[in-house]
């Protein structure tokens, strides 16, 4: 009970500063020193873990990624190639709020940490002048990015649980398909309420291939990118330092020129926002405060169901990655369950229990990336998410209800 109020007590005071618009990588340092204090580790400690967690090579690869990912976008920008792709996708499909919402989820087909960076800057130009806050574009990006969680085959947690529950990893897809629907649908009145579907630019008639050819050419860097990772298992890394060498030849850039981009691409406050989420996850992994939370709830005379609802979906909030929340959660679920074997739906119900949790950490990258991109306010993208989030946890509870046995 403890270790649970002790939980809360640090997730609530990085809540607080995030709402007080303290630097995002500070706050998760501060977090992490909080979580530290709060259970007891020694200053030694605390200062090793945090040493090696910001030099682990998790952190540094990411940390490479993200980096490339901001030079890629720059570049992309600086010769015009967003701009086309976006105006293309506009004339041809003749609906920016589509345009908006395919944007994220073409990007969220490669399944990369930190992926909402690559996407922002797209979501960017699709609402240029349509007066949409920085809060409304902040949800629309980061929400319709991670709807392939659900069934994607090649994102970690649905790969995890395939695993650790010995489920057909096309079963998992076949039950949890209805909630990325679902996904899509419950997110449009918050995301496009009171947004016109006009653009005021259609496809011209008589060069409509010119459009096709502006797409084909802008969406190419992204394609190659997520071609390379999924299809021949190409590291990121190289997929992006690739592509971004290929443009810098193809537009032929200078020496001076790439040196000029990639300064104005680089950013402090992503290394250190990566580097602070990295700390505090290595913290609260030296606490033990994640394993402590199974005993905690199995203790307690409650229903199953509640169980399996709020343990994938606490230590999802905690950590804000989907494998953590899957592979601490998902094999205790199962022998907590009386028969020893997760119904099909109490799967979905425990995988969107936790999905759920992990949208809404502040220690999810995706989340404070997004919100650093268009320099938005935490606390009001923040109860935007709360609404459909609900309404998708909700649904997945009323499936495993109406087909649970008498």
């Amino acid at each position: 009970m403890l270790e649970f109020l002790k939980i809360v007590v640090v997730f609530t005071m990085i809540i607080l500063l995030l709402r007080r618009k303290v630097n995002l990588g500070l706050t998760m340092l501060l977090g992490a020193l909080f979580l530290g204090i709060m259970f007891l580790l020694p200053p030694l400690t605390i200062l090793k873990v945090a040493a090696q967690s910001a030099v682990d090579q998790a952190t540094v690869n990411l940390i490479i990624v993200l980096v490339l990912i901001m030079f890629l976008e720059n570049l992309m920008r600086n010769t015009g190639t967003l701009q086309k792709m976006v105006d293309s996708l506009k004339a041809l499909i003749g609906d920016h709020r589509l345009v908006m919402g395919i944007l994220p989820a073409f990007v969220g087909f490669l399944p990369s940490a930190g992926g909402a960076r690559f996407s922002a800057p797209l979501v960017d130009q699709a609402a240029d002048g349509l007066g949409l806050t920085a809060e409304r574009k902040s949800f629309i990006n980061y929400w319709y990015r991670h709807l392939w969680e659900y069934t994607f085959p090649v994102y970690p947690g649905l790969i995890l649980a395939s695993r650790v529950l010995d489920i057909p990893i096309y079963h998992l897809i076949a039950i949890q398909f209805p909630m990325a629907v679902l996904a899509v649908l419950v997110a449009i009145p918050t995301a496009f309420r009171g947004v016109a579907g006009g653009n005021g630019r259609k496809a011209r008639t008589n060069d409509r291939w010119r459009d096709w050819l502006d797409l084909l050419l802008g969406i190419g860097p992204i394609s190659v990118v997520i071609i390379l990772v999924l299809a021949f298992k190409v590291d990121l890394v190289i997929a992006l330092v690739a592509t971004f060498c290929a443009l810098l030849l193809l537009h032929r850039y200078s020496a001076p020129r790439v040196v000029s981009l990639v300064r104005e691409a680089f950013s402090f406050d992503i290394v250190l926002l990566v580097v602070g989420v990295m700390i505090f996850n290595g913290v609260l992994e030296a606490t033990g405060a994640v394993n402590a939370l199974p005993g905690f709830f199995s203790s307690l005379n409650i229903p199953v169901e509640f169980i399996v609802f709020a343990l994938p979906f606490i230590v999802g909030l905690l950590t804000g990655v989907t494998i953590a929340y899957v592979g601490v959660t998902f094999p205790i679920l199962q022998v907590l369950v009386a028969s020893g074997t997760l119904s099909p739906s109490l799967v979905a119900f425990a995988f969107v229990s936790g999905f759920a949790g992990v949208m809404l950490s502040p220690a999810h990258l995706c989340l404070v990336l997004t919100i650093q991109h268009f320099r938005a306010d935490f606390s009001r993208v923040y109860r935007m998410l709360i609404l459909p989030e609900s309404l998708i946890v909700a649904a997945a509870a009323a499936f495993y209800l109406l087909v649970k046995p008498a």
